[in-house]
């Protein structure tokens, strides 16, 4: 700990500066609130997050909310939200077109063998 006074180290359990004399104020703790921040922080409840996927699922609307809210600068969380969006669509779409391509190569296989079982 420090003097406030001359800024010389002193012992945790003085009331006193030993080098100054000066009387040592414990230090205060302030209790943080989110009221207290900024609004580019501030915390989304769960039913934002709840309200905001509602919103990001209407075809047309949403994707353009998901755009805006993406690139804006209004709330970190919220465009932290987005973004998770955004990877969860891809995943999904990739996730789509590998069943697809499954699907499509069962099929695929499905014709051949019955080609092959016509033959025999």
């Amino acid at each position: 700990m420090f003097c406030n006074q001359c800024g010389k180290t002193i012992p945790d359990a003085s009331t006193v500066c030993p080098a100054c004399g000066a009387p040592i104020r414990p230090a205060v703790q302030q209790t943080f609130t989110k009221e207290m921040l900024p609004k580019e922080f501030k915390v989304l409840s769960p039913w934002a997050y709840f309200g905001l996927q509602l919103l990001f699922s209407i075809p047309l609307v949403g994707l353009g909310f998901l755009i805006y809210f993406s690139i804006s600068k209004n709330n970190y969380n919220l465009r932290a939200f987005a973004r998770s969006y955004w990877c969860s669509l891809v995943l999904g779409l990739i996730f789509a077109v590998v069943l697809i391509i499954i699907a499509a190569s069962l099929g695929g296989l499905a014709s051949v063998a019955s080609e092959l079982s016509r033959l025999i």
